[in-house]
């Protein structure tokens, strides 16, 4: 995936933020009117953002950007104190997902991850939705 100028992460984290605090994604108008676009402006931008693999979307209907998953790994230089996770494994996370209470995410810095069950209260940097483990 392509590097977003500056001005393309303000229309990506902008359509994240409306995303997340409506449940819908914004129209091609609501990004406009937002950044002062006009609506082929805010259109524009969109396009960049397709082609650079960070969101998709239906030509000619409505609120149908998606925004694609992305996922790192982390290898745990550790283990867990519960055992599930061992030192080692690679933990595949997803950036994109919502978790419930009960999911183990990823908290902390991207460097310093910590994983965590999820209850609600911090900020994540994503979710586990993966385990690789050597077997020997």
């Amino acid at each position: 995936m392509e590097q977003l100028t500056d001005r393309q992460r303000e229309v990506f984290n902008f359509m994240r933020d409306f995303y997340h605090e409506h449940g819908y994604p914004p129209t091609i108008y609501e990004i406009g009117d937002h950044f002062g676009f006009s609506a082929h402006g805010a259109n524009c931008h969109i396009e960049v953002l397709v082609k650079k693999g960070v969101i998709t979307r239906v030509v000619g209907k409505k609120r149908t950007i998606r925004f694609a998953k992305q996922y790192f790994s982390v290898r745990l230089r550790k283990s867990c104190p519960d055992g599930y996770f061992q030192a080692g494994d690679d933990l595949i996370v997803c950036r994109t997902t919502r978790p419930v209470a009960g999911d183990t995410v990823v908290v902390g810095e991207e460097d310093k991850p910590r994983f965590e069950v999820f209850r609600g209260q911090k900020p994540i940097l994503g979710k586990v939705v993966g385990l690789c483990r050597e077997v020997s």
